[in-house]
Protein backbone atom coordinates (compact mmCIF):
# COMPACT_ATOMS: atom_id res chain seq x y z
CA UNK A 1 0.00 0.00 0.00
CA UNK A 2 1.58 3.26 -0.98
CA UNK A 3 3.23 5.51 1.80
CA UNK A 4 -0.14 7.64 2.79
CA UNK A 5 -2.63 5.84 1.52
CA UNK A 6 -5.57 4.56 4.26
CA UNK A 7 -6.30 0.68 4.78
CA UNK A 8 -9.74 -0.15 5.02
CA UNK A 9 -11.64 0.29 7.93
CA UNK A 10 -12.49 -3.57 7.75
CA UNK A 11 -14.14 -4.61 11.14
CA UNK A 12 -12.53 -7.16 12.94
CA UNK A 13 -15.01 -9.96 14.13
CA UNK A 14 -15.18 -8.79 17.50
CA UNK A 15 -16.45 -5.60 16.15
CA UNK A 16 -18.68 -7.19 13.64
CA UNK A 17 -20.12 -8.92 16.72
CA UNK A 18 -20.59 -5.41 18.76
CA UNK A 19 -21.93 -4.09 15.88
CA UNK A 20 -24.55 -6.94 15.37
CA UNK A 21 -25.71 -6.69 18.77
CA UNK A 22 -26.21 -3.05 19.15
CA UNK A 23 -28.35 -3.60 15.83
CA UNK A 24 -30.48 -6.18 17.42
CA UNK A 25 -30.75 -3.91 20.60
CA UNK A 26 -31.41 -0.86 18.84
CA UNK A 27 -34.15 -2.59 16.71
CA UNK A 28 -35.64 -4.48 19.86
CA UNK A 29 -35.43 -1.32 22.41
CA UNK A 30 -39.52 -0.26 22.09
CA UNK A 31 -39.99 -3.62 23.40
CA UNK A 32 -36.63 -4.04 25.96
CA UNK A 33 -37.61 -0.35 27.15
CA UNK A 34 -40.47 -0.66 28.85
CA UNK A 35 -39.49 -4.01 30.78
CA UNK A 36 -36.63 -2.59 32.45
CA UNK A 37 -38.66 0.31 33.25
CA UNK A 38 -40.88 -1.92 35.14
CA UNK A 39 -38.88 -4.71 35.97
CA UNK A 40 -36.75 -1.72 38.28
CA UNK A 41 -40.03 -0.28 39.61
CA UNK A 42 -40.56 -3.96 41.20
CA UNK A 43 -37.14 -5.26 41.53
CA UNK A 44 -35.06 -2.20 41.49
CA UNK A 45 -31.63 -2.24 40.01
CA UNK A 46 -30.67 -5.10 38.12
CA UNK A 47 -30.31 -6.18 34.11
CA UNK A 48 -31.87 -7.53 31.14
CA UNK A 49 -30.44 -10.83 30.81
CA UNK A 50 -31.02 -12.56 27.00
CA UNK A 51 -29.81 -15.91 26.20
CA UNK A 52 -29.10 -15.51 22.23
CA UNK A 53 -28.03 -19.31 22.45
CA UNK A 54 -32.06 -20.31 22.03
CA UNK A 55 -33.33 -20.31 18.59
CA UNK A 56 -36.75 -18.69 19.01
CA UNK A 57 -39.42 -20.63 16.90
CA UNK A 58 -42.08 -18.58 14.80
CA UNK A 59 -44.14 -18.58 18.42
CA UNK A 60 -41.58 -17.73 20.62
CA UNK A 61 -39.52 -14.37 21.07
CA UNK A 62 -35.91 -14.89 22.30
CA UNK A 63 -35.07 -15.80 26.10
CA UNK A 64 -35.39 -12.46 28.50
CA UNK A 65 -35.29 -11.80 31.68
CA UNK A 66 -34.85 -9.40 34.17
CA UNK A 67 -32.33 -9.86 37.13
CA UNK A 68 -31.46 -8.23 40.09
CA UNK A 69 -28.63 -6.56 41.05
CA UNK A 70 -27.83 -9.03 44.12
CA UNK A 71 -28.27 -11.60 40.79
CA UNK A 72 -26.27 -10.48 38.57
CA UNK A 73 -23.73 -9.85 41.70
CA UNK A 74 -23.36 -13.82 41.40
CA UNK A 75 -23.02 -14.03 37.60
CA UNK A 76 -19.60 -12.56 38.68
CA UNK A 77 -19.32 -10.45 35.43
CA UNK A 78 -17.50 -7.38 36.48
CA UNK A 79 -18.70 -4.92 33.54
CA UNK A 80 -22.30 -6.27 34.63
CA UNK A 81 -22.33 -5.29 37.97
CA UNK A 82 -20.36 -2.38 37.24
CA UNK A 83 -22.64 -1.11 34.74
CA UNK A 84 -25.85 -2.38 37.13
CA UNK A 85 -24.11 -0.45 39.81
CA UNK A 86 -23.79 2.78 37.56
CA UNK A 87 -26.45 2.94 35.05
CA UNK A 88 -29.29 6.31 35.47
CA UNK A 89 -33.21 4.01 35.50
CA UNK A 90 -34.68 6.93 34.31
CA UNK A 91 -32.83 6.80 30.99
CA UNK A 92 -30.48 3.88 30.99
CA UNK A 93 -31.17 0.08 31.34
CA UNK A 94 -28.54 -2.75 31.46
CA UNK A 95 -28.31 -5.87 29.26
CA UNK A 96 -26.41 -9.08 29.43
CA UNK A 97 -26.13 -11.44 26.19
CA UNK A 98 -24.82 -15.10 26.74
CA UNK A 99 -23.52 -16.15 23.65
CA UNK A 100 -22.21 -19.35 22.45
CA UNK A 101 -19.36 -20.90 23.94
CA UNK A 102 -19.30 -18.95 27.35
CA UNK A 103 -19.01 -15.49 25.79
CA UNK A 104 -20.55 -12.73 27.69
CA UNK A 105 -21.39 -8.98 26.12
CA UNK A 106 -22.90 -6.25 28.60
CA UNK A 107 -23.69 -3.20 27.57
CA UNK A 108 -25.49 0.51 28.96
CA UNK A 109 -27.81 1.39 26.81
CA UNK A 110 -29.39 5.12 26.80
CA UNK A 111 -32.94 5.54 26.26
CA UNK A 112 -33.39 8.84 23.41
CA UNK A 113 -35.83 11.56 24.80
CA UNK A 114 -36.45 10.14 28.70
Amino acid sequence: MPEGEQKPNIPTEVERERLHDLAWLTDNLQALWPIAQAAYTEFGRGALVTDTTIEPSDSEDVFTAYFSQAVIALFDIEDASRMVAQYEPESQFVTVLFKAEGRVSTYRLGVPNQ
